[in-house]
């Protein structure tokens, strides 16, 4: 994406200042959608949850597997992050961004 604003930025007038804009926004939108990704994924563990216990489902053994399956997604989903943005760094910015 750095390459393409960069060609956009040079080659288009008051193009000035994309690349910067960018850079400065860009890491902000990652955590964003990091989070909401995050988010959805909880939201639908918790609903498939609630529909195997008020369904009577969790009594079956199948059931009981499911809802350990779930719980152990809903384990994960903190550490769940996109390829290339390591959530503990201070920038993430994925490699070849720039």
């Amino acid at each position: 994406m750095g390459r393409q604003l960069h060609i956009i930025e040079d080659s288009t007038l008051g193009g000035q200042g994309l690349v910067a804009h960018w850079e400065e926004f860009f890491p902000t939108y990652m955590v964003e959608i990091q989070s909401n990704a995050r988010s959805f994924l909880t939201d639908r563990i918790i609903e498939l949850r609630n529909a195997y216990l008020t369904s009577g489902a969790a009594q079956t053994p199948e059931g009981v597997s499911v809802l350990g399956i779930l719980n152990v997604l809903q384990g994960r989903v903190s550490g769940l992050h996109l390829p290339g943005f390591d959530p503990s760094d201070e920038l993430p910015l994925g490699p070849g961004y720039r």
